[in-house]
């Protein structure tokens, strides 16, 4: 009976929590459900990121598409090689949901602060900077960032061909 009372969306407090929970729970599951499924056609898709279409650049996020794809599918190995962060953020949207679940059943926040820590954040995206800086600078060194970049941007596709 208890339980009952406090997870009563009669108050509009409460509705709202259970609301976003429900949201963010969905949107993890749709996440899950869509690196599952897009899996067998995520090589063949065109380039739909801004600033590798526009500046010819990949983003900080630049194979996170197809690791989570290749997670979704247990292929570790290949995840990593697209991108070697994908593996943390895979877990955290795994995560999500549970913590969603585990917030509506006992009626209340998660009273674990660092998941809603300024400083994990700043943390991770300082990590993920410094990645990307030097996924970068190999790729320059190589020659991957003018095949595999520049030469494939919106903009490269108009301006030279």
């Amino acid at each position: 009976m208890r339980l009952r009372a406090a997870v009563s969306i009669a108050d509009p407090a409460r509705s709202g929590f259970v609301n976003r929970r429900l949201t963010i729970a969905a949107l993890a599951l749709a996440l899950l459900g869509a690196s599952y499924a897009l899996a067998p056609y995520v090589h063949a898709g065109p380039v739909v990121c801004p600033m590798h279409g526009l500046l010819g650049l990949p983003c900080p996020s630049c194979g996170l598409t197809r690791a989570f794809c290749a997670l979704a599918r247990f292929d570790w190995l290949s995840a990593m090689r697209y991108h070697a962060l994908s593996p943390i953020l895979f877990g955290a949207v795994i995560a999500t949901p549970l913590l969603c679940a585990y917030e509506l059943t006992t009626g209340r926040a998660s009273s674990r602060r660092w998941l809603y820590s300024s400083r994990l954040a700043w943390g991770f995206g300082s990590v993920l900077f410094i990645y990307h800086a030097a996924r970068l600078c190999v790729w320059a060194y190589d020659g991957t960032l003018m095949t595999d970049y520049v030469t494939t941007s919106w903009t490269y596709a108009l301006l030279w061909h």
